[in-house]
């Protein structure tokens, strides 16, 4: 979760909206977005 507080972070300086951050495995994929808070604070 750090890395992705610091990207949207960075971002908020650069005026880019970071949207999501995906993690992509094989056969699946997790959504940082759909599965936690962290782009709501």
């Amino acid at each position: 979760m750090f890395f992705t507080k610091r990207m949207i972070a960075c971002g908020e300086l650069m005026g880019i909206e970071i949207l999501d951050h995906l993690i992509i495995g094989q056969n699946e994929y997790l959504s940082l977005r759909e599965s936690s808070k962290i782009f709501d604070e």
